[in-house]
């Protein structure tokens, strides 16, 4: 007999799911960005709450997919998806931490070709 909270979970996570991949459609490029700071921890700190949000839209948006800092905290990874690298560039900018020239940017773009399965709607075929 199970128990119904591990049921709840696991209906909330099918759902979570069924959401991510409505979201996440083929056809769309994938990136990962790399950030890197390029001014001290305190005015990055001062801008965080500002960058938070910034991702929390964009992930409402459907447009990031995962994120975090790097370790040590010399900056922070996103993993997105755009139509276009210059999609995604218009959305970068946006970033407080950009907009306050704290950090860098590395976009690096990839085709993925395999993935978990929770995630193979983000998956190319070879054609």
């Amino acid at each position: 007999m199970c128990d119904p909270a591990i049921n709840h979970a696991k209906s909330v996570v099918e759902l979570l799911l069924a959401q991510s991949q409505e979201k996440y459609k083929k056809g769309t490029m994938m990136f990962i960005v790399s950030i890197t700071y390029t001014s001290e921890m305190s005015k990055i700190d001062k801008y965080l709450e500002e960058h938070i949000s910034y991702l929390d839209k964009y992930y409402e948006k459907g447009s990031f997919i995962a994120s975090g800092r790097k370790v040590p905290r010399t900056g922070g990874v996103i993993l997105a998806t755009a139509g276009n690298r210059g999609d995604l560039e218009q959305i970068l900018d946006e970033d407080p931490f950009k907009v306050h020239h704290l950090a860098d940017y590395e976009i690096i773009e990839f085709i993925p070709t395999k993935s978990a399965p929770e995630l193979a709607s983000l998956v190319q075929s070879n054609g």
